[in-house]
């Protein structure tokens, strides 16, 4: 799956079914993806960004593992996850913040 946001609004949100890999492009717009209702197809399921002048939310239940490799210049990743459980799905967030933000939080806001 391909997202790209240009100077837009671009989101998923709801019951969605997320495929094992999922690609976001984001310039001076903003991307949303919602994964709290979302139907996860795989184990393991790799999500790469790339935010440039704009931003990227992850939002994700709480008990599922985030591991993230991302980097921003003049701008910011910010993994706000707490470690999910042992066992249960696995969120690969890998990307980019170019003058933009990346921004990773469980679904109580924290």
């Amino acid at each position: 799956m391909r997202l790209m946001a240009h100077g837009g609004l671009v989101q998923k949100t709801g019951a969605w079914r997320v495929p094992s890999s999922v690609k976001g492009l984001v310039y001076k717009g903003t991307l949303i993806l919602d994964f709290r209702s979302a139907v996860l197809t795989s184990a393991k399921t790799v999500v790469k960004v790339a935010a440039y002048k704009g931003r990227v939310e992850v939002i994700v239940p709480t008990g599922v593992r985030v591991e993230t490799k991302g980097w921003a210049y003049k701008g910011s990743w910010d993994d706000r996850t707490r470690g999910g459980s042992e066992g249960g799905p696995v969120l690969i967030l890998k990307g980019a913040a170019y003058k933009g933000t990346v921004t990773i939080r469980e679904e109580d806001g924290k």
